[in-house]
């Protein structure tokens, strides 16, 4: 779905910092690519569920037309292979994991450590470093997640909280979605 700059409410900075990462590499991948640096990417937005994080990923999507998008959540997080296959052919791609600690959870937890985090992180380490690819993650329980992909370097580059609004966003958001609603 289309989602306008507007109706993402988030602290101060932190739609800033996203768009660089995202938008911003994705605006000069040609001069990257001409400076010898890499393109792929990963961003991890993380904190309580109802913060905004799927919102700012429907942002940054419907902000960056002519990208191939592919969106794996719950059971098609065991297809991360193929998806990641898909997205080298159709690159330039985003590759979204909603809820990734589903798959992604550290190995010495009983429920972690499956083959999908295995391929996840095989898949995200053996691509090429001039893949125009950003990975956009997001997780409720970043507490859970393997070290080896939120830590490693070239796996998720930025890591974002986005935590519960505070009063100032609290009254951002009473206007965006109460507009026309006299209280």
């Amino acid at each position: 779905p289309q989602v306008r700059r507007e109706a993402v409410i988030l602290p101060d900075g932190t739609l800033e910092r996203l768009e660089r990462h995202t938008l911003g590499i994705a605006e000069r991948a040609d001069q990257l690519r001409a400076a010898g640096r890499h393109l792929k990417r990963g961003v991890l937005l993380h904190g309580p569920p109802g913060t905004g994080k799927t919102l700012s990923v429907n942002y940054v999507l419907s902000s960056m037309p002519g990208r191939t998008t592919i969106l794996l959540s719950g059971r098609g997080l065991g297809l991360i292979e193929h998806a990641l296959a898909i997205a080298r052919d159709l690159a330039p791609a985003t590759v979204v994991f909603e809820d990734v600690d589903l798959v992604a959870a550290e190995r010495t937890f009983e429920f972690g450590g499956g083959g999908p985090l295995f391929e996840l992180l095989n898949e995200m380490e053996g691509l090429a470093e001039d893949a125009d690819l950003l990975f956009l993650l997001t997780s409720n329980r970043p507490d859970v997640l393997e070290p080896a992909l939120v830590a490693r370097p070239g796996r998720v580059d930025l890591a974002l909280e986005i935590p519960l609004p505070d009063a100032t966003a609290r009254a951002r958001l009473l206007r965006l979605y109460a507009n026309g609603i006299t209280y």
